[in-house]
């Protein structure tokens, strides 16, 4: 087993790799190939990549209730409502924590209610039956700080996943627009390594 940070930041890893849409990006690193998607285009049409690659620009989505931030879109993840941002990895991982980052300008009441307040984060290993393997409520201390990502231990995991898919449920309530911001979403985890081929004595 190798524990890795993934998708894998470089410096100066700053431009979507080719191909890049505004709901998915492709690339390879280290032997792995990854893919991001999301369920809808961010306001802006930065696109995944810029949601993964540590930009601290905020990125912009809508769907949600502007009285109690609950998610009124059509998107469900087995019975999960909500905005989706999803990793998906050549090998199976199994995710030990992940970090969230919210808006980090313009500090106001209604900029401050945009930060996810509920989510539920989801493996899976055939793109259809999805198992809970973290899920926050009523969060309200996603930091204020500049390029500081709030961290989530999943702790009790033991299981390896092909994809990751993180369902925000809910925003902050009273906000005038109902729009979720995220600047920055990091997976940490461990792949999974086999031993092949395998070697007997005397070989």
């Amino acid at each position: 087993q190798l524990k890795t940070t993934w998708p894998l930041k470089e410096p100066g890893w700053t431009e979507p790799p080719p191909g890049a849409s505004v709901t998915s990006a492709e690339w390879r690193e280290h032997g792995v190939s990854y893919t991001l998607t999301v369920s809808q285009p961010d306001r802006e049409g930065l696109g995944p990549f810029k949601l993964f690659n540590r930009d601290y620009e905020r990125k912009i989505y809508t769907g949600y209730s502007k009285e109690d931030g609950q998610y009124e879109g059509e998107t469900v993840t087995q019975g999960h409502r909500g905005v989706w941002f999803q990793v998906h990895a050549s090998k199976p991982i199994k995710l030990l924590q992940y970090s969230l980052s919210a808006e980090s300008n313009a500090w106001t009441e209604q900029v401050w209610a945009r930060r996810p307040h509920s989510w539920t984060m989801l493996g899976s290993n055939d793109f259809q039956n999805w198992t809970v393997i973290d899920s926050v409520r009523d969060f309200d201390g996603i930091s204020k700080t500049e390029n500081v990502c709030e961290e989530f231990p999943t702790q009790g995991n033991a299981n390896y996943y092909w994809y990751h898919r993180l369902v925000v449920e809910r925003i902050g309530a009273g906000q005038e627009e109902g729009l979720l911001a995220l600047s920055n979403l990091v997976l940490r985890g461990q792949l999974h390594i086999e031993a092949c081929p395998l070697k007997e004595p005397g070989w």
